[in-house]
């Protein structure tokens, strides 16, 4: 990706914004990759930006609660099934150890992938990090920074 910022001319700044802002990349990484991942990004934010309005985000618009509606509305275009507020027993593995279904009592729904919290699971996940987003308004400089655009 850095060599059509570089034959375009564009300055840091620019970069910057169309790297973290335009396609959501969380570092410069994807400066060493192919353009055209960077471009597929773009694309979705500019489709995303005309379909909405204002904000190529949902939530922005209806609240969060848009959120878990939109991943409903996409898992019934491809003929997916989205239980919402159900309770279960157990998420039932198969002799592979995959995921196979989700049980409550007598009744198993089958399926080939469960999504979940963390929290349904939890001798099946571990922690990597952590993310933390917030706004601050300071009045002196962020320390050891070094020459970052944003932070």
């Amino acid at each position: 990706m850095q060599s059509p910022y570089d034959k375009f001319g564009l300055d840091k700044n620019t970069q910057d914004f169309t790297g973290h802002a335009l396609a959501l990349y969380l570092d410069d990484s994807y400066l060493q990759q192919p353009a055209i991942q960077t471009i597929h990004r773009i694309k979705l934010y500019s489709d995303s930006l005309a379909w909405y309005g204002k904000s190529p985000y949902l939530y922005h618009m209806y609240g969060l609660g848009e959120l878990p509606q939109s991943f409903a509305r996409l898992s019934a275009i491809y003929y997916g099934t989205y239980m919402l507020d159900k309770p279960m027993d157990e998420i039932v593995l198969g002799e592979d150890g995959k995921e196979v279904g989700v049980r409550k009592e007598n009744e198993i729904s089958k399926c080939k992938q469960v999504y979940c919290a963390p929290a349904y699971v939890p001798d099946r996940v571990r922690k990597k990090g952590q993310v933390i987003r917030c706004i601050c308004l300071l009045d002196h400089p962020i320390a050891n920074i070094k020459d970052a655009l944003s932070t």
